[in-house]
């Protein structure tokens, strides 16, 4: 691979690719604040990423582990895979508003 990246397997991002990738999701240090730069990326399954970051402050030099997992879908896939099942967002119905003393009906006669 050129550029001095090593082989990167399938589901893997090579190195300059993480660096410049404005599909992963930056993250700032969790303890000092600082910038992270991402120094791995694996796709686990379909629905699951790992990401190794590393802080770029070299005074605090923290390393992490994140994870990024799809959780429902949005919009329906036009090419959907039938051995993969994807739960769906659902709208919230909006709750009905309570009526009006005055547009109350009276049932009970007397």
């Amino acid at each position: 691979m050129a550029g001095g990246d090593k082989s990167v397997s399938e589901g893997e991002i090579s190195q300059s690719e993480l660096n410049t990738s404005p599909n992963l999701p930056n993250m700032i240090c969790p303890h000092c604040g600082h910038k992270s730069r991402i120094r791995s990326s694996a796709q686990i399954t379909p629905t699951y990423r790992d990401i190794y970051y590393l802080c770029q402050n070299i005074v605090c030099g923290f390393s992490w582990k994140a994870s990024l997992t799809l959780v429902h879908g949005i919009s329906p896939s036009a090419c959907p895979r039938p051995d993969l099942d994807l739960p769906m967002y659902e709208v919230p119905k909006p709750a009905l508003p309570a009526p009006k003393p005055e547009d109350r009906q009276h049932h009970f006669e007397i």
